[in-house]
């Protein structure tokens, strides 16, 4: 039998043979499951992505909200329902409302403490709530939204006018028996565009006499509004309408006159009285003069109704 003999230097190099190949056998199991960028970014988890909650009808909705900051909300809404936006802040705090439709254009770029809005066809909307005045000596407030959708019921377009290429509506909202009284609406558009809203109680287009029987005076001053363009007299195409409120009684009218001229830009001027202005006869100058309340004969000179 042959006698083995392993001399102390192989026995030294076969150690360090077998630590050396345990390292890279190692080392390949450490960075084998390394995997770069596996975990979604912040952009894409869907929880980040939340669209803003949907706020739903005659349900108040409660939120925190600290100076310069802002909260959003989803208003889903079919054409012509009317919703009322209310906050109702702490004492010395104003919440302000901004509202854009579904293409993220701006439709009021500030509303009051009460808010109305009836929407143009449907689809949602966002409303943007932030604090507008902030009560002194605090950093943050807690702020009560209520929602009422429809407030007012719904809303009718019930007397449209064009002219040199916009678009006059005039919308009445039909009350619920809560409410009270109706409320009218005049949008002005062009090209499907808004240009001008206006809130009011009772628009009415004033080239029509009255539905119900009409004095000599109103379908004379009605015809002559219905075929003068430009009542002014400053060669501007122009509407006109008014916005009458009276009593139970049916006196104690309030009555703002609105002359709108319709040229490359939008111009509103009003005026107000108590039984409304009528056109009496063409004014030689240009356009039309007009009766008031003191019977006197008035004519506009430089934008504003004078007596002449």
């Amino acid at each position: 039998m042959r006698n083995l003999f392993v001399s102390p230097m192989s026995i030294i190099l076969m150690f360090l043979f077998l630590v050396g190949s345990g390292c890279q056998q190692e080392s390949r199991v450490v960075q084998k499951p390394t995997v770069v960028h596996e975990s979604p970014t912040v952009e894409e988890t869907p929880a980040i992505q939340k669209s803003p909650p949907v706020l739903q009808p005659n349900q108040p909705v409660s939120f925190s909200l600290a100076p310069g900051q802002e909260t959003l909300f989803t208003l889903s809404m079919k054409k012509g329902a009317l919703t009322k936006i209310k906050s109702s802040p702490l004492d010395g705090t104003v919440v302000s409302f901004e509202l854009y439709d579904s293409q993220r254009k701006q439709l009021f770029e500030r509303g009051e403490v009460s808010l109305f809005f009836f929407a143009p066809g449907d689809g949602d909307f966002l409303l943007v709530a932030r604090l507008f005045q902030v009560q002194p000596s605090k950093n943050s407030e807690t702020c009560d939204l209520e929602i009422h959708m429809p407030a007012f019921g719904h809303a009718d377009t019930n007397d449209i006018r064009k002219v040199n290429g916009y678009e006059i509506e005039i919308t009445k909202i039909r009350a619920e028996a809560k409410y009270g009284r109706d409320r009218s609406r005049v949008q002005i558009k062009k090209n499907g565009e808004s240009l001008r809203i206006i809130d009011g109680d009772e628009f009415k287009f004033l080239d029509t006499p009255n539905t119900y029987p009409a004095a000599d005076y109103e379908k004379q001053s009605a015809h002559l509004i219905a075929t003068t363009w430009d009542k002014t007299g400053d060669g501007s195409s122009d509407i006109v309408f008014w916005d009458q409120v009276c009593g139970h009684t049916g006196r104690g009218c309030s009555t703002t006159t609105y002359f709108v001229e319709l040229a490359n830009s939008v111009k509103v001027t009003e005026f107000s009285t108590e039984d409304g202005l009528f056109a009496v006869r063409k004014n030689p100058k240009g356009g039309l003069l007009f009766r008031g309340d003191s019977r006197a004969i008035l004519g506009f000179k430089n934008g504003a109704l004078r007596p002449i």
